[in-house]
């Protein structure tokens, strides 16, 4: 694991996250910085989606929902055209 996951991780679990607690309600608690990270992990591809899923303690169609908010901003972003000077 690189330096950025277990604080990722750390943080997660020590807002009072379980095992047995459902993948949705996971999901939920993570905050706007962390889903950002999240989906930025699963554009790059590093971990699977079942990896970063698991790690987290999320459903695996929540990374890839993230994964493809991403994936279309990007598509946005790098699709505009710079104004005329």
């Amino acid at each position: 694991m690189g330096l950025s996951r277990p604080i990722m991780t750390a943080h997660f679990f020590s807002r009072g996250a379980c095992m047995n607690q459902s993948a949705g309600a996971a999901a939920k608690r993570l905050p706007e910085s962390e889903r950002k990270q999240l989906a930025v992990q699963a554009l790059a591809g590093s971990e699977t989606i079942s990896e970063l899923s698991a790690r987290l303690g999320v459903n695996g169609k929540f990374v890839y929902a993230l994964r493809g908010k991403a994936s279309d901003a990007l598509d946005v972003a790098f699709s505009l055209t710079a104004p005329d000077d």
